[in-house]
């Protein structure tokens, strides 16, 4: 899972009033409008996830977590076998 970045953007004010266009149009907030456009422009391969996704799926952190998911089951699993 990766943590959502807080951050401060400046835009020209036609684009702005374009996303504004947008939002109204598509019912969606300016967040989602730009998060849903910058996700499409960097694109997927068709098989998946974006590419930015796995590629922050692959940084030292996801991987930790993902070990020590595995770790856990794993412990889970022996204290279910010795009756714990």
């Amino acid at each position: 899972m990766t943590a959502d970045v807080k951050i401060t953007l400046r835009l020209p004010r036609e684009l702005h009033e374009a996303l504004s266009d947008a939002i109204s149009q598509n019912r969606r907030s300016l967040n989602t409008e730009i998060v849903t456009r910058l996700e499409k422009s960097l694109g997927d391969d068709g098989a998946g996830e974006p590419r930015w996704l796995e590629k922050a799926q692959g940084a030292p952190s996801i991987k930790l977590e993902k070990r020590l998911l595995k770790i856990e089951a794993e412990l889970a699993r022996l204290r279910e076998r010795v009756g714990e």
